[in-house]
């Protein structure tokens, strides 16, 4: 092999190996643990006090993340997005799993079409405005 043609061979490798990303070695790995910002004292079906419980598991524990931008309960050992924001880009669990759907469910006409819509069984207007303050 000419001088030439091993100058190639190790600038090609030096080139390649120098393109590789951090990401490219930890992909698939789980994104690493997020911090609360703020913790809300336990909250109970047998202590809430705005109006009746909306959910199906006994108890829970507010949390704010990246300030407000996600919010969370956690019930069980398990942690449920309560808005959008912490269920798309935080993976937590829907909160539609421990919150009842109403029956039948809610409709709204949208250019003469009629489009089913989330509705709860009892109201989340309580939880959500406890988050809000708590992340606030």
């Amino acid at each position: 092999m000419g001088m030439g043609r091993v100058c190639l061979v190790v600038f090609a490798a030096l080139a390649v190996g120098g393109c590789s990303h951090q990401d490219d070695a930890v992909k698939g790995a789980p994104p690493p643990p997020l911090t609360p910002t703020a913790v809300s004292p336990p909250l109970s079906k047998a202590t809430w006090t705005d109006g009746l419980w909306p959910f199906t598991v006994p108890d829970g524990v507010l949390k704010c993340y990246v300030e407000d931008s996600m919010q969370t309960i956690t019930s069980g050992g398990v942690e449920y997005g309560i808005n959008a924001t912490a269920r798309r880009f935080g993976n937590f669990r829907d909160i539609d799993e421990i919150a009842p759907a109403a029956n039948p469910p809610g409709y709204v006409e949208i250019n003469g079409n009629r489009q089913p819509v989330k509705t709860y069984a009892i109201s989340l207007d309580g939880i959500y405005a406890r988050a809000n303050k708590l992340c606030s």
